[in-house]
């Protein structure tokens, strides 16, 4: 285990994008096989190949790349010499109030696309339902990330908290297409309640 991390830590030195990309593919890809298996319980014969590989290509494509460029710019650019809380106070703000919307706004209008729908649409119905959740979770573990986290180590550690986190978007990309079905409106909200405190529940564990 040590001898992988040290590879890790080579490659991710190496050829952080690439690293980061493949890295968060896999993570992606894990958070959908785990919505719909763990939350879902839809069984191998149900489960949504397509769906994982979107996921998994949005992290590889997309999210890994910019992850790795945005800690860059939070390390260059916000630099509050002599005062360490202020300054990682700074980055998580500019994390959570400029990377977190924008982020999952990307992230939803790139499912809709991949999916051949409608991407105003879901914007509409899961943008801003995300972004609260995100609020509940990413401030405290990004103080953890960024007070003692190394830079190269940082997308690694993002990625790891968000397995759960990335269950919990896969599952929520999905309640719009089946929102349509068999539950009424009340057992919807009912039921996206509880996957968001499940997914809080993970995280904090996690941390």
């Amino acid at each position: 285990m040590a001898n992988i991390f040290r590879a890790y830590q080579r490659q991710i030195a190496n050829h952080p994008f690439r690293t980061g990309a493949i890295t968060s593919g896999l993570l992606f890809g894990m958070g959908d096989v785990i919505a719909q298996q763990g939350i879902e319980k839809k069984g191998i014969q149900q489960h949504n190949f397509a769906a994982t590989a979107r996921m998994a290509a949005y992290g590889t494509c997309v999210f890994g790349p910019a992850a790795v460029g945005w800690y860059k710019v939070l390390e260059k650019y916000i630099v509050i010499k002599n005062r360490p809380n202020v300054e990682m106070i700074s980055r998580v703000a500019a994390d959570q109030l400029i990377f977190a919307p924008v982020g999952i706004a990307v992230f939803f209008a790139s499912m809709a696309t991949m999916e051949g729908g409608n991407a105003q649409e879901k914007l509409a119905e899961s943008w801003w339902v995300a972004l609260r959740a995100n609020w509940n979770v990413w401030p405290a573990v990004q103080l953890i990330n960024f007070r003692f986290v190394p830079l190269e180590m940082r997308v690694l550690f993002a990625n790891v908290i968000s397995v759960g986190w990335n269950s919990y978007l896969s599952w929520l990309n999905s309640l719009q297409q089946n929102k349509k079905t068999e539950a009424t409106p009340s057992q919807a909200v009912d039921e996206k309640k509880n996957v968001i405190e499940a997914v809080a529940d993970i995280a904090k564990e996690e941390v």
